[in-house]
């Protein structure tokens, strides 16, 4: 590796120089070891080959191996397109002596990276398939990335047609107050303004009251029953005789049941030889 001072002369530096990128967070992380250099700057073509202190490399321990580098993690306000992309670095020493880094003695030959953009795309996901008059709909945005990544990501709401009986809040609770136009459906759209993508979803408008209330079971493992065991609710009321309620639907976060009874315990049944049930296991629930 060579260095190349400001009057355009070369000399042979001893040192090694890596990068990790990370196409997932559009950041690289660089890092340095040449010894005799205070600190140093990374340059290239994304940031037009300027040195600016949101570049520059300092020293401290590298938390893979504890060894002292120069390190700087870049988080691009941009992102970078996919393709070849070149930079250096610059080294400054104790008397403030700039060197620029080069692959080749005769001119300057920067390093160079290949980088692969990852490109994201957004749905809509809902605790039910439809909305109903007077009960509030929850929705999230899931971000979908060519690497099988998902992730929630915060997004701006809107529903079409706006009218005054139909609002949603920030975190994307939709509520439809009345149906005074007696809508069919309804649009939502979700705008994620920092990948610049748009998702959005018809919804079919229910306007028959709920006598009932739905019940939301989620699993992280989103295994619900199997061989020898099955989840159900236990319900139960003050008046009225306890009853299992089964889970009859499934939505977007897990499956789902109606139930007209004020408390619940969602419950594990496990089965032996037989068929006989040999264990409960209960579990109280969120909703």
């Amino acid at each position: 590796m060579w260095g190349q001072d400001k009057f355009g002369n070369f000399r042979q530096i001893n040192g090694l120089q890596s990068i990790k990128p990370s196409p997932e967070s559009n950041s690289i992380r660089f890092k340095l070891r040449f010894k005799g250099f205070l600190y140093g700057y990374v340059v290239g073509d994304f940031n037009n080959w300027q040195k600016h202190e949101d570049y520059r490399l300092n020293w401290k321990p590298d938390y893979n191996d504890g060894v002292l580098r120069m390190i700087k993690d870049v988080s691009f306000r941009e992102k970078l397109s996919s393709g070849r992309h070149e930079y250096t670095y610059i080294l400054i020493d104790s008397e403030g002596n700039e060197v620029k880094l080069s692959l080749s003695d005769q001119s300057f030959e920067p390093f160079y990276f290949t980088w692969f953009a990852i490109n994201y795309a957004t749905e809509i996901k809902s605790s039910e398939d439809v909305v109903t008059v007077g009960f509030p709909l929850d929705l999230v945005a899931i971000q979908n990335s060519s690497h099988n990544r998902k992730e929630v990501v915060d997004v701006k709401w809107a529903v079409f047609p706006k009218t005054n009986d139909i609002t949603i809040s920030e975190n994307g609770q939709l509520l439809i107050l009345d149906n005074p136009d007696e809508l069919e459906e309804i649009k939502i759209k979700c705008y994620d303004q920092h990948n610049n993508t748009v998702a959005e979803r018809i919804f079919k408008v229910i306007t028959q009251a709920r006598e009932t209330s739905r019940v939301h079971f989620i699993k992280m493992d989103n295994i619900y029953s199997g061989n020898n065991f099955c989840w159900d609710i236990w319900a139960f009321d003050e008046d009225k005789p306890s009853k299992v309620v089964n889970f009859a639907g499934h939505s977007d976060f897990g499956i789902v049941a109606d139930c007209d009874m004020a408390n619940i315990i969602v419950r594990k049944k496990v089965w032996g030889r037989g068929g006989v049930m040999n264990g409960l296991n209960k579990r109280l629930l969120l909703i």
